[in-house]
């Protein structure tokens, strides 16, 4: 029970603020010496956390989801009647950008499943990920808010660098802001945008490590289950809501404070 509670909450906790829930957990299994958690046990975290991205943009997901249907429709019509749909509904806008942005997100993430499954075992790996992560963080206290909204090309980058963020030590959020913020968009709609585009990134990682023999074995274990689930949701909801006001008030950098040194450490102390 205290390991569920403890997974639910670093992954609530990392998943959103920008310090890696991958390198959080990959460091937390190594140095109190716990075995990976079960397969379900990471498939629960994960789907924790898509809800409290539900939870506070779901209004934006279901306008992405109704506009994605009706651009489907009028496609058959032609690129003229498809540009003009996107110029004045903005859910079918967003559907567009979100498939652009999850295209190579998929790919780069496909590319780099088995490297890591090697860097998750290497602390030095994790730690100087980390560190760098903590230098991009860093480095947003000096990107000016933008004025621009987003693109093909915009959501292509920030896909890329979403598929980047598989890594552990790299935090997926921190990287896809700060990516977005240097491309020019303003700075709660890079956040708006890395949150939204993280939803097919979650669900398809889910999908890929659904296991139904894993799911039928793990009945006895269901409260765990359900308690890990159950924290990611709550905690994650909170880290979401105060990294998106600390954004608006150009705060992302203060992590930089955080992840530098613990990176560092990371790479000289642990073994």
């Amino acid at each position: 029970m205290i390991e569920a509670l403890l997974l639910g909450a670093i992954q609530g906790l990392s998943e959103f603020l920008p310090i890696s829930s991958s390198g959080h957990l990959a460091l937390t299994m190594h140095v109190l010496g716990w075995r990976d958690p079960p397969l379900v046990m990471a498939l629960v975290v994960h789907l924790g956390t898509l809800a409290a991205v539900v939870a506070l943009y779901g209004r934006e997901l279901v306008a992405a989801v109704v506009g994605g249907a009706r651009l489907l429709v009028v496609a058959f019509k032609g690129p003229a009647a498809a540009r003009e749909l996107l110029s004045r509904d903005e859910g079918a806008a967003l559907a567009l950008w979100i498939a652009i942005a999850t295209i190579p997100t998929g790919i780069i993430g496909l590319l780099l499943k088995d490297i890591v499954v090697h860097a998750a075992a290497s602390p030095h790996i994790v730690g100087g990920l980390l560190a760098l992560c903590g230098v991009m963080l860093l480095a947003s206290r000096w990107i000016p808010n933008g004025q621009e909204g987003l693109t093909w090309w915009r959501a292509t980058l920030v896909g890329f660098a979403q598929g980047l963020a598989v890594l552990p030590g790299l935090s997926r959020s921190g990287t896809t802001i700060v990516v977005g913020m240097a491309l020019g968009l303003r700075r709660e709609e890079a956040a708006r945008f890395s949150f939204i585009a993280s939803v097919p990134a979650i669900i398809g990682a889910s999908i890929l490590e659904l296991d139904v023999r894993a799911l039928t074995a793990a009945g006895d274990e269901g409260i765990l289950y359900a308690v890990a689930g159950a924290t990611a949701l709550v905690v994650g909801y909170v880290s979401l809501r105060l990294l998106v006001g600390l954004v608006r008030r150009s705060g992302l950098w203060w992590f930089a404070l955080y992840m530098l040194p613990l990176g560092i450490a990371t790479v000289l102390f642990i073994r």
